[in-house]
């Protein structure tokens, strides 16, 4: 229907203004990751939005979906992506090891991060050979200087077996579901104290 690109902008001065303010109550810039579809990325106004956000762009990460196709040769994705960047917002590649998400998209957008996905996490307990390629995964990005998170970590199980393999980061249900903004606040606030 051509509207993931609005949707993508709506949440994306949603989690803007959620950002700001916590950081008039708390006076820390609390880090956002937001996804970025296809017709997002080509958007002309994701720089604008993102220039707008000064030095709070640093604080800020664009989780590029495994659907983006960065063989599509009629897209500069060379050129956005290095717009991008002069703006301080970090890159994620988001759901790697599905779809798209190749080595090869490794080499053309340099992330900061890769997010392993889900489906290669969730058979590590008692899978050596599903272990491997997690291992691998984070393996390529340490030689790269591409920091890893495992995206969907249920259990504790998965969680030791990740901290194993020297993950950066663990993420998923087993630490926290999703939850409105005043809720995490509140978890975020009684944690701080």
């Amino acid at each position: 229907m051509g509207v993931m690109g609005d949707i993508d902008r709506a949440m994306f001065k949603k989690a803007i203004k959620v950002q700001l303010e916590w950081k008039k109550r708390t006076s820390t810039t609390m880090p956002i990751s937001v996804n970025v579809s296809f017709d997002r990325l080509r958007d002309p106004e994701l720089v604008n939005d993102l220039v707008s956000l000064r030095r709070s762009a640093r604080h800020f990460t664009l989780e590029l979906l495994e659907t983006i196709d960065l063989d599509e040769n009629e897209i500069d994705y060379e050129g956005i992506l290095k717009t991008l960047r002069a703006t301080g917002v970090g890159i994620e590649l988001d759901d790697f090891g599905s779809g798209h998400s190749s080595i090869l998209a490794i080499l053309m957008v340099q992330p900061d991060r890769l997010k392993i996905d889900k489906r290669l996490i969730d058979p590590i307990v008692g899978d050596s050979s599903a272990q491997n390629i997690v291992k691998s995964v984070i393996d390529i990005g340490t030689q790269l200087g591409i920091k890893a998170i495992a995206e969907g970590v249920e259990n504790a199980e998965q969680a030791d077996i990740l901290s194993n393999l020297a993950c950066d980061r663990i993420q998923g249900y087993h630490f926290g579901k999703p939850q409105p903004a005043n809720e995490l606040e509140k978890l975020l606030t009684c944690c701080a104290a």
